[in-house]
């Protein structure tokens, strides 16, 4: 019991000496992710610690084959003040349609002041994302001609009888008063 929690107290203070906490995400931007087609990659690296810290460097060499990545996957940049954020952008382009898939994580890897040996981080990978093909995700995801129809049918069943409504006293009544037929 006391060995648990003298292990306990010396995690505790060791946690509590790192002066750098940076998180970083890997999310695609701008929309599905369709084959043939380019789609951005963002990796946001945020330093929510009291400290800067300097050497950051971005290493994302975790596509395949099937991917063709335009832009640079790694970036250095030479230092993260406390409370702000990167954000590095390229884009990717998949090959082929592949259903869903599993994209791992890339490395942050930084340096805190007076350490010559840089720590590292991995960001959120994406689990499951998505690979359209153009021709399915245009035809589950875009309006057909049966959409078109109940959103017409739809507008003018909310709009004429209004529409009669005003119709009815145009053509009964003039300055108010009724028409004399």
């Amino acid at each position: 019991m006391k060995v648990s929690l003298l292990l306990i107290v010396l995690l505790a203070v060791a946690v509590s000496h790192c002066s750098a906490q940076i998180l970083a995400r890997k999310a695609f931007t701008g929309g599905p992710v369709i084959a043939k087609q380019s789609s951005n990659v963002e990796i946001l690296i945020v330093n929510l610690g009291d400290e800067p810290v300097y050497d950051v460097r971005v290493v994302d060499n975790t596509w395949g084959s099937d991917w063709v990545v335009n832009g640079s996957a790694s970036a250095h940049y030479a230092e993260l003040p406390a409370g702000h954020k990167i954000v590095h952008v390229y884009q990717v382009t998949p090959q082929a349609a592949f259903g869903y898939v599993n994209i791992p994580p890339a490395q942050v890897l930084f340096k805190e002041e007076g350490e010559d040996e840089p720590d590292f981080i991995l960001s959120s990978s994406l689990l499951r994302q998505p690979v359209y093909q153009s021709t399915y995700y245009s035809r589950v995801y875009s309006m057909s001609i049966e959409n078109w129809g109940v959103y017409a049918a739809l507008s003018a069943a909310s709009v004429l009888p209004s529409f009669l409504v005003w119709y009815y006293y145009q053509s009964s009544f003039e300055n108010g008063i009724k028409k004399r037929s």
